[in-house]
């Protein structure tokens, strides 16, 4: 086998550049600055799975929260996690949209026990740190 053959299969096993939603993560929207990472994946029939955690500035409705995301065919990606804060006794975070590049462009949502830190679904961008 050569050389030519032998970067083909590794780029084909392993993809350009990051590896689909792996990395750190920044964006703003609401008010809300979140920072998730994402460090651990598996994948199944075209869905990737990845954990990891979701911070964010807002303490009183979300301190540091598990992440549970998916990829689907590469592209569309759905990142949730639930977490307290002071105010709130749960508070989910619901990010989704379309990764190109280094850039996931969607929308965030926070449902809340606490009416004050539920946030419409509103644009984001996420960028990978």
């Amino acid at each position: 086998m050569n050389n030519k053959w032998i970067v083909c299969l590794a780029l084909a096993l392993t993809g350009c550049g990051g590896s689909g939603l792996d990395g750190t993560w920044k964006g703003e929207a609401a008010g809300w600055s979140v920072t998730v990472v994402l460090d651990e994946s598996t994948a199944q029939s075209g869905t990737s799975y990845f954990t990891g955690t979701v911070s964010s500035n807002k303490p009183a409705c979300f301190t540091n929260g598990t992440a549970a995301a998916t990829l689907v065919n590469g592209k569309t990606a759905q990142i949730l996690s639930s977490s307290a804060g002071s105010t709130s006794s749960t508070t989910v975070v619901d990010i989704s949209g379309e990764l190109s590049g280094d850039k996931i462009v969607g929308y965030l949502e926070a449902t809340s026990t606490a009416a004050e830190c539920d946030t419409d679904r509103t644009a984001i961008t996420l960028t990978r740190q």
